[in-house]
């Protein structure tokens, strides 16, 4: 209304300058300088008379239109449902309305030139503040909602609609629609009370623990699951920043840090992280953990901070589990997943490898397209049967591959049941063993040549046996002759020694029975012989006697040679003394020695080696 009413004052004292233009145009006619006579003066008079009527009644008509619009404007001002105000920059009060004054309870006379932040209550001051600080720097409307009092002490919340606009280059002045919402927002605590008390029963529902962080206290508050997830009772626990920060797991620390300083510079709409936190009973507890900065003081710097967690620690085991059952999955070993209906669900990459088939050709399709023809269908059910019987099925089984060619597999077939034990998959998992068949051919190939060879070998063997025996007999003959040439020539040697040569020396020893050393000659000749005599046919040597023993009795010999008593051999060859003493007698008699009086050990030391 103002603003139209200093307009029509502008434009009333704006001069009017046609006849100056008109003047100015007839002085440059190019006519001459001759003075125009009465009658053209008249008429130009006359038509400009006639303009500036008509300049004036369209002036008329604009004045009047615009203080009709002026009026309804003014009607709309005053008689609108809610309020308006205009605030100079330093925020006084300007103009309202009527509705305005009728919301305060005040005269409009009496809230020209007052300050607007008087009637904002002190809770809200720095809400407003803030809000002018937006409003002048950022064009367009912006909005607030702010619980205002009036002179009478009582209060209500309105809902501020501003916009600052420029009156002329140095004067701003920002104008408000206030609509009071002191019923909706009395509905909306109430509707807020309701989905407090929701939100409570599905905190409570989802097991979701919750916290609240007074940034410039340092105090930070939580609920009673939040104690629970760490195994504490609330009571237990003081309410100290510290022991959130100190509470986390060094390897989740600082990644958790910098999502929680990038939320509180403003940089994200929400500070969200996973990370370990320390139980009572000494064990680490995996939570996922939001919150948000739910107020920032005038510079925007965060001083209260709220949010949820929830303990995630099963989801994290299950996560592992499913990460070690993918990589079990991609194994070397083929595996494939199907439905009650035996109907291919998902495949490994080395199913695809071993039969040839890509996964887009192998899901939907039933496993028996990959059967050999090798089987008959009474070895498919009774396969079966055994599943559904013992929940598995194992053994060997040929298949074909896409390029048609068969090969062997080991297969085991799982069935999968649910928590009501009812089947709700199969998983077939095989591995392919023609490498292995190849080699068991090659080993039974070796094996049958082999058997042969044996065969062969024995009857060879039996061969050599028989015609070693029969040349063991032979030799045994001829050695039966040779002993008994040995004996006879013995007998003959001994017989002629005894019969001709010893009588013969006995006397040549009588007849020089004066001549000592002749005497002493025929002696040693005489004891020479004989010992001859009584040798003869025994080893002179150490080989030669031990070709005539057994094994252990040669290395009794040879420890008897030694010089070794008979309990020192016993303990050596760890055997009895009886048993040695046994063998010392078997060795005396092949050597010939069971007649004589010579020491056992000396006549071994007279044997040369």
């Amino acid at each position: 209304m103002n603003n139209n009413h200093d307009a029509k004052q502008k434009f009333d004292r704006q001069p009017y300058t046609g006849v100056e233009v008109k003047s100015a145009s007839d002085s440059h006619n190019g006519k001459g300088s001759s003075a125009p006579s009465v009658d053209e003066l008249l008429h130009e008079l006359r038509t400009l008379q006639a303009e500036l009527e008509l300049k004036c009644e369209e002036l008329r008509c604009a004045y009047a239109a615009l203080e009709e619009s002026r009026k309804r404007y003014s009607q709309f001002f005053d008689l609108a449902p809610v309020g308006y105000l205009t605030l100079t920059e330093g925020g006084l009060i300007t103009d309202v309305n009527t509705a305005f004054a009728k919301i305060m309870g005040v005269e409009r006379e009496k809230l020209i030139n007052r300050r607007f932040a008087d009637y904002v209550k002190s809770k809200d001051d720095d809400l407003w503040h803030r809000h002018c600080l937006l409003a002048k720097q950022h064009s367009g409307k912006q909005n607030c909602e702010l619980a205002l009092r009036r002179d009478d002490g009582t209060s209500f919340h309105a809902r501020l609609d501003c916009l600052c606009i420029d009156e002329d280059e140095a004067t701003e002045v920002m104008q408000i629609i206030l609509t009071d919402i002191t019923g909706d927002q009395t509905s909306a605590e109430e509707a807020l009370q309701e989905t407090e008390l929701r939100q409570a029963q599905a905190l409570a529902f989802a097991d979701l623990a919750t916290w609240h962080w007074d940034i410039q206290a340092g105090r930070f508050d939580f609920s009673k699951r939040w104690a629970g997830i760490r195994g504490y009772r609330l009571e237990e626990i003081e309410p100290d920043i510290k022991l959130w920060k100190n509470g986390i797991h060094p390897e989740d620390l600082p990644v958790m840090r910098a999502k929680l300083a990038e939320h509180l510079a403003g940089l994200t709409p929400f500070f969200q992280a996973e990370y370990r936190v320390p139980t009572k009973s000494g064990s680490w507890a995996w939570i996922l953990d939001r919150g948000t900065v739910i107020n920032r003081d005038i510079e925007g710097n965060p001083q209260r901070m709220a949010g949820v967690e929830m303990d995630i620690t099963d989801r994290k085991q299950a996560e592992q589990s499913l990460r070690i059952a993918a990589a079990a999955f991609e194994a070397q070993e083929g595996i494939i997943v199907t439905d009650t209906h035996k109907a291919i669900l998902r495949a490994n990459q080395a199913f695809s490898s071993i039969t040839g088939y890509s996964p887009a050709e192998l899901i939907g399709r039933n496993p028996s397209f990959l059967s050999s023809g090798l089987h008959g269908e009474d070895f498919y059910q009774a396969m079966w049967s055994t599943v559904h019987c013992n929940g598995y099925w194992h053994g060997e089984i040929w298949d074909k591959r896409k390029n048609g060619e068969l090969f062997p597999l080991w297969l085991t077939v799982t069935a999968v049941t649910g928590d009501d034990e009812r089947i709700t998959h199969y998983v077939g998992t095989f591995t392919d063993i023609t490498v292995q068949k190849q080699a068991e051919k090659i080993l039974l190939d070796a094996r049958l040549h082999m058997e042969n060879q044996v065969v062969s070998t024995k009857e060879e063997f039996e061969k050599l046996k028989q015609e070693t025996a029969d040349v063991n007999s032979a030799l045994k003959v001829l050695l039966n002759y040779r002993e008994k040439d040995k004996t006879d020539a013995q007998n003959e040697i001994s017989s002629e020694v005894t019969g001709t040569i010893l009588p013969f020396l006995k006397k040549l020893k009588r007849e020089s029975a004066g001549r000592r050393q002749s005497s002493r000659l025929i002696s040693i000749i005489e004891s020479n012989l004989e010992q001859l005599v009584q040798s003869y046919g025994h080893a002179t040597t150490l080989p030669a006697a031990f070709q005539k023993l057994t094994r252990v009795e040669m290395q009794v010999a040879s420890l008897v040679r030694q010089g070794l008593s008979t309990k020192v051999i016993a303990k050596t060859l760890n055997i009895s003394p009886g048993t040695v003493s046994i063998h010392r007698k078997h060795i005396r008699k092949k050597l010939g020695l069971n007649e004589k009086a010579d020491n056992l050990h000396s006549y071994l030391l007279s044997l040369t080696e």
